[in-house]
């Protein structure tokens, strides 16, 4: 499951840096963001599974991926208006929510309280326009 995350984790990172001109950078960043929200939710479901974090947290990690889903919509939808800086702005923060949270849960060891720490210091996502 680890080497799950992270293989779009590494695309991810090697991607967002980048300003995405053209809309086949574009199309790859934002497939690999929902491919990690995917991976989020799969490892958020496992972890819960296997009482390595909380319903109360399954919750939370439900919520985040989401909202990160709702931004990435909001980033297509700017990329396609032409609006490329928006798109750019919300694919990021979409981007960097989830790999903060895919580490949290690849974290060893896994347990509510480790889980808790790390997750109190993922991004917060700005709301979708």
């Amino acid at each position: 499951m680890r080497l799950k995350l992270l293989l779009p984790l590494l695309l991810l990172s090697s991607l967002t840096g980048c300003a995405t001109t053209s809309l086949q950078t574009f199309d790859k960043i934002y497939a690999a963001a929902l491919t990690t929200d995917d991976l989020v939710v799969q490892a958020a479901t496992a972890a819960l599974n296997a009482g390595l974090i909380s319903s109360a947290q399954a919750v939370s990690i439900q919520k985040i991926t989401t909202d990160a889903s709702n931004l990435l919509m909001a980033a297509n939808t700017a990329f396609t208006a032409g609006n490329s800086v928006a798109a750019n702005q919300d694919v990021t923060a979409a981007t960097a929510t989830l790999v903060a949270m895919s580490l949290c849960l690849t974290a060893k060891p896994l347990t509510i309280a480790t889980f808790a720490a790390c997750a109190a210091a993922v991004p917060v996502l700005p709301v979708a326009s």
